[in-house]
């Protein structure tokens, strides 16, 4: 019989497979579970929820489901064992000249990235359009601010990329725990899992 984590790789994989490189896109949990009718119901749907507790998919309501990018990268990596490095298609973030740690478990962490100035630039524009939804505390909203300030002064001459590093995983630890909160509650769906895609290369 089937264990419960093969049962949960074979679903990462079978959702991969229907919305591809495509990382925005949701899938019908419905059409999923009609290629898995030789398990039974009940059984699907946890699995389902299990991944979804996991933060490897999000729930975006009426039997849609949707990777996070923990989850691309996991399912990317059961489907393209061969690669090397796994560049997500998002629409901000792409790592250039980093250096890679490769797992047993297939997971790559970046250790270090230099992102482009036009990544950066989306970077700003997307928290200072949507900071509000983080409802950060007063000391912490003037704390993200003053670090996106610096970035933004960074980007007016030759970057320092070791200011900007600094000044990036400043925010991403005040805020990377309320954005996967609102991922997870499918708040800003096209913005929130961009910026922690973007996070995740510091």
């Amino acid at each position: 019989m089937q264990n419960i984590q093969q049962l949960k790789d074979q679903v990462l994989k079978t959702i991969f497979r229907e919305i591809g490189h495509e990382t925005t896109k949701s899938a019908s949990i419905y059409s999923i579970r009609n290629l898995f009718d030789h398990i039974d119901k009940d059984t699907f749907f946890d699995t389902v929820e299990e991944l979804i507790k996991e933060q490897l998919l999000f729930d975006r309501g009426r039997g849609s489901v949707a990777f996070t990018p923990l989850g691309w990268d996991k399912a990317n990596a059961f489907i393209n064992p061969s690669q090397e490095v796994v560049q997500n298609t998002y629409n901000i973030g792409s790592a250039h000249n980093s250096q890679i740690l490769q797992g047993n478990n297939s997971q790559q962490t970046v250790i270090d990235s230099k992102v482009s100035n036009d990544d950066l630039n989306n970077f700003l524009h997307l928290m200072k359009s949507h900071i509000n939804d983080l409802e950060l505390s007063p000391e912490n909203f003037k704390k993200v601010n003053a670090q996106l300030s610096t970035i933004e002064a960074q980007l007016t001459d030759e970057p320092n990329h070791t200011i900007i590093k600094e000044a990036v995983n400043s925010i991403k630890n005040i805020v990377e725990g309320v954005i996967s909160s609102l991922i997870a509650n499918v708040v800003q769906p096209k913005v929130w899992p961009v910026i922690q895609s973007f996070l995740a290369q510091f």
